[in-house]
Order: C-alpha cells, then sequence, then structure tokens
C-alpha cells in the first residue's frame, strides 16, 4: 500500500 506508506512518511519527521 503505497498510500499508507506516504502517510507514515508525511507525519513522521525527516520528510522534505
Amino acid at each position: 500500500m503505497q498510500a499508507k506508506i506516504a502517510a507514515a512518511e508525511a507525519k513522521k519527521p525527516g520528510g522534505d
């Protein structure tokens, strides 16, 4: 599920 990963990445720090 890419959507789930994307959501987790956006919520987690160290993104952009």
